[in-house]
């Protein structure tokens, strides 16, 4: 896709500026009606959905260019969807999560990039990881575990770790844990090890398409080979990048079952091959990872046109209009109520309308003070509830959030992986 292809919906767009707000029905607290970081923090309306469409009219008409004004505004968006999620509540012609991603290709391919995320971008294609670290390293976290080499032999249910629970050692018991429940369950699992790469998610996001397709492209045929059935992650950028990335960029994982850890625990706390004994006293809130729940809405390509009948725009052939419902919401929600002693409150912003951590699109490591407020804006609601801990399933949110309160002075809820809080029961 080009922005010239979101050309039709972008000169339809309404301009109601309800890409701004949770939607009305939503609504439990103006304090936390806003549904976009990048106009909440910048209060300027070319921050918003609605305002990166009237910049990408702006210029397929040949209006503007982009200038390093433009530039700074189009790298502060986390592309974290909720924008399209309350817009495609009233329309389905304007796709504006698409059309400001579309504007990161546009200046990466001009030429005019980010330059911090140039750097990220340069260290992850040289070493297949967003952190620069040795690739030999890259397993380090699963030693000991008796996995199978995914790359030698054949498995059923293949782990992907991904670059933070690889890399970042405070994550190895999340990823330790994860592949040990599987295992003692009995799963024929295994991981790819030292030939695991990024998934490459994050260039996407930061608007290095080429460079996505060619380190997703090598990814895919490694998924393949594994002849795995069911590809699992605990990383919700992970699964995103997979289910929706993976689809639009063309690249196919032939059949194989994307799956978030908290489905898999889901199964086996069902059929009884995972068992929590101990009893977690703990008032917990859970946070929504934008990739895992709107974003982790399967993409499905449409090829076809808007035809004009009795004064409405309808497509033909149908379309399947990404709303944001089709996540994963239930499973780690019944995961955490499945433990004795906790009880979960649901915050003010939740499943397909959840406030963002603030670190997608690179905004983490271009603009570190937006990702820090934008975390601590979602901590509100978590101390408005009342709440002991904020329990959530991406390890990204989780070092956001983490970052944020540290800076700010630390101390009020901590912060906790989903299999961290299974690990405390089991």
């Amino acid at each position: 896709m080009a922005l010239e292809d979101y050309e039709f919906g972008a000169r339809r767009c309404s301009r109601d500026s309800i890409c701004k707000f949770i939607p009305q029905y939503a609504i439990k607290d103006a304090r936390f009606a806003d549904c976009c970081p990048a106009i909440s923090r910048y209060n300027l309306h070319a921050y918003s959905g609605g305002g990166r469409v009237i910049m990408a009219n702006s210029l397929l008409q040949g209006r503007g260019e982009i200038s390093e004004e433009v530039r700074e505004i189009v790298f502060r968006c986390q592309l974290c969807g909720a924008c399209q999620t309350s817009c495609h509540i009233v329309t389905e012609l304007v796709e504006p999560l698409e059309i400001a991603r579309e504007l990161k290709f546009r200046c990466v391919e001009e030429g005019k990039e980010n330059q911090a995320l140039s750097s990220v971008r340069a260290r992850l294609v040289k070493t297949n990881n967003i952190f620069g670290k040795k690739q030999s390293d890259r397993a380090r976290w699963a030693e000991g575990l008796q996995a199978k080499d995914a790359g030698a032999e054949a498995v059923e249910t293949l782990f992907f770790a991904g670059c933070r629970l690889s890399y970042d050692e405070s994550f190895h018991p999340v990823a330790r844990k994860s592949l040990q429940l599987m295992l003692e369950a009995g799963m024929d699992v295994g991981i790819l090890g030292k030939a695991e790469t990024c998934c490459g998610g994050r260039l996407f996001d930061m608007g290095y398409r080429d460079d996505f397709h060619k380190l997703a492209g090598t990814l895919a045929k490694r998924i393949r080979s594994s002849g795995a059935y069911r590809l699992v992650t605990a990383c919700g950028c992970c699964y995103g990048t997979f289910r929706q990335f993976f689809p639009m960029a063309g690249i196919d994982l032939e059949g194989v079952e994307v799956l978030h850890v908290s489905e898999v625990l889901e199964e086996l706390l069902g059929e009884g091959k995972v068992e929590l004994k101990k009893a977690v006293p703990l008032r917990v809130a859970y946070h929504d990872p934008c990739h895992l729940g709107r974003l982790g809405e399967p993409y499905q390509r449409w090829e076809g046109q808007y035809v004009k009948q009795m004064g409405l725009w309808v497509a033909e052939p149908d379309r399947e209009v990404r709303r944001g419902l089709g996540g994963v919401f239930d499973p780690p929600r019944k995961v955490i109520s499945a433990i004795e002693g906790i009880r979960l409150v649901e915050m003010k912003r939740k499943r397909e309308h959840a406030w963002c951590c603030g670190a997608g699109g690179g905004v983490l490591e271009a603009y570190p003070a937006f990702a820090a407020w934008t975390a601590l804006e979602r901590m509100k609601e978590v101390v408005d509830e009342g709440c002991d801990a904020l329990v959530t399933a991406c390890p990204w949110c989780e070092t956001t959030f983490r970052m944020a309160i540290g800076e700010s002075g630390g101390g009020g809820p901590r912060v906790m992986d989903l299999v961290e809080l299974v690990a405390m029961a089991t």
